[in-house]
């Protein structure tokens, strides 16, 4: 969980303790947090990102939210509608809705974020150096893929052959790493200049070249 995400959770749970829970969840702990994390999902997906446009969003959400749900815990739907109508009604709601980076490696990350499925490519390798390089995702997340890639693995190949796939990732991964060091390290200048050979014998000049 990014910041962004504990943010907006501690914002839903401060709602939440306003409201009445169902009685469904009463003495079960574990479908009461599996419930917050959900509407916790809707939230994120659904209110902006950044400190401060949050911050005006915010209260017109909570507005549109408690009238929506009365005096009950909301629903997945009731969150996704009332974020719907305080986008509009909040300030930066009236504003031109800012481009969608459709780069391969920012629709990635995007997905990654809503935990959906993505390539090993993304995971290991010249698509992964360039994923972690973009500040797209944090290391969390990106560990968390890897873990359940190698985990799918054992559980349909076996442990020996998802070290063995793992091994040859992690080395796929590093040589894609100094490829890319490589081609963004400072380029080394000569001097190709022609030598004047009129010039007298200097061994300290030869020394410097």
């Amino acid at each position: 969980m990014n910041l962004h995400e504990s943010d907006l959770k501690s914002r839903l749970v401060r709602f939440l303790g306003r409201k009445q829970m169902p009685r469904r969840f009463e003495g079960k702990p574990a479908p009461m947090d599996d419930e917050i994390a959900a509407l916790a999902g809707v939230l994120s997906r659904n209110a902006p990102r950044g400190a401060e446009r949050l911050g005006m969003w915010w209260p017109h959400f909570e507005d549109r939210l408690g009238e929506i749900c009365g005096s009950m815990w909301p629903t997945e739907k009731e969150i996704k509608d009332a974020a719907r109508q305080a986008t509009k009604e909040s300030p930066q709601g009236s504003l031109a809705a800012p481009e969608i980076d459709l780069r391969p490696v920012a629709i990635t990350a995007r997905k990654m974020m809503r935990n959906d499925p993505v390539g090993e490519e993304w995971l290991w390798g010249r698509n992964a150096v360039e994923l972690a390089l973009s500040g797209l995702i944090d290391r969390e997340t990106m560990q968390r893929y890897r873990s359940g890639a190698f985990l799918a693995r054992k559980a349909t190949h076996g442990e020996a052959a998802a070290l063995v796939w793992e091994a040859e990732a992690k080395d796929r991964h590093e040589a894609a790493k100094s490829v890319w060091q490589g081609r963004n390290e400072p380029a080394v200048h000569r001097d190709t200049r022609v030598p004047d050979k009129s010039a007298p014998y200097s061994p300290e000049a030869f020394a410097a070249e």
